[in-house]
């Protein structure tokens, strides 16, 4: 199970948009009880179409890496992670 408090920045201009994200994670396996400290950086970028109403959908290319530091005996982890990210802003 892994667990994020994203900080995630969104720049928007015309039809494009740009993420910029930073997180502190944690990381809990069954061979620990204790949650392995991590942090993450990424980046995406994508297109938002029209509003409709006051919902804009919106589609990105996201590329992320994370750093979880050694705990214990356990050496640090380094993951790379690629995907895609879909969503809608409301606006009320």
């Amino acid at each position: 199970f892994a667990a994020a408090v994203p900080i995630l920045l969104r720049f928007a201009e015309s039809a494009y948009v740009y993420d910029v994200e930073v997180a502190p994670t944690a990381w809990f396996t069954e061979q620990s009880v204790q949650p392995r400290p991590g942090v993450r950086v990424a980046t995406g970028a994508g297109l938002s179409t029209l509003r409709v109403g006051s919902i804009a959908p919106h589609g990105l290319l996201w590329i992320g890496y994370e750093y979880q530091f050694a705990l214990g005996a356990e050496p640090p982890v380094h993951v790379f992670k690629i995907g895609s990210r879909v969503g809608l802003d409301w606006d009320y």
